[in-house]
């Protein structure tokens, strides 16, 4: 099998455990009559919120005037800190995740020409919740790449970091707020639409997401939702929330919230994924349709 920029097709063998990926490394190539070897990115095979499988991309880049064959690559990778934002230390238990790749057929890089290596690896993420909360803080981590690309030229070696965009966590968000009159005016009724956000390119369990409601600075509800729901990739769960705004739910002086025009809201509360707990909120204001 003969490749210029194609992708090397191999049997991945994973040889230690690590996490999640998308994230893309420097354009850099080998000098004219040499070979070598970058991390072109990290590409996401199956995610979560403590480890995930991925692809580190290697490219070989071969300026050399024969064809090179690929016998196969093994590479050790570690977090090396916050990457493009500038943020966020790398976890401090210092572990290494291994990964190594045979082709299942004859791979080679014509003269001149460019092939994608993926080496399979699998991350595992800090699982202390306040180490994982730093971890995340940066939208992307910097991962470290060594090893080496087994070839008919040698061993090409590889000293090289890419992007690696770390998990985000579930929003809370309040998509709609409303007050509206009813009983013929003589009470009011606020609706909420919530929605249970998932901004990663992978399912994430909810434990659960707690809210108190607050309307006019009055605390009217508390409640829970999203028990064990499952949000699907880059997609939300909806949820209502409504109350009457009476003298039964809010006491003698509801009259002089129906007199307003607008009224304030506020939604303060948590939400939970596995060990992970942290805090959520959203406030505005909502104009009384009478």
């Amino acid at each position: 099998m003969r490749m210029s920029g194609m992708t090397v097709a191999g049997t991945i063998l994973v040889l230690a455990l690590s996490g999640c990926g998308g994230g893309k490394g420097a354009q850099r190539g080998a000098a004219k009559g040499s070979a070598a070897v970058r991390a072109a990115r990290v590409d996401m095979e199956q995610g979560g919120f403590s480890r995930a499988t991925v692809h580190v991309v290697l490219v070989v880049d071969n300026q050399t005037n024969k064809a090179l064959t690929i016998q196969g690559a093994e590479i050790e990778t570690s977090f090396a800190g916050g990457g493009a934002d500038g943020e966020g230390d790398a976890p401090s238990d210092g572990q290494t995740f291994k990964g190594a790749m045979q082709p299942s057929g004859r791979a080679s890089v014509d003269p001149g020409g460019t092939a994608e290596i993926p080496v399979e690896v699998e991350l595992v993420y800090p699982s202390e919740p306040g180490a994982f909360m730093a971890f995340t803080k940066p939208s992307v981590q910097r991962l470290k790449v060594v090893g080496t690309v087994q070839s008919s030229a040698g061993a090409l070696p590889i000293n090289d970091e890419t992007d690696f965009p770390t998990p985000k966590l579930l929003q809370g968000q309040v998509k709609e707020a409303q007050m509206s009159s009813v009983d013929d005016g003589a009470a009011g009724e606020v609706t909420l639409e919530l929605v249970l956000f998932n901004p990663n390119p992978f399912p994430v369990k909810a434990d659960v997401w707690n809210m108190k409601i607050t309307v006019a600075d009055k605390d009217l509800k508390e409640v829970d939702v999203g028990q064990a729901e499952t949000v699907l990739p880059n997609a939300g769960v909806a949820y209502s929330e409504s109350f009457k705004i009476d003298q039964e739910n809010w006491g003698p002086d509801y009259k002089q919230v129906l007199k307003r025009s607008a009224v304030s809201w506020k939604v303060v509360g948590s939400i939970k994924v596995g060990d992970v707990t942290y805090p959520s909120e959203a406030s505005g204001e909502m104009k009384f349709h009478r």
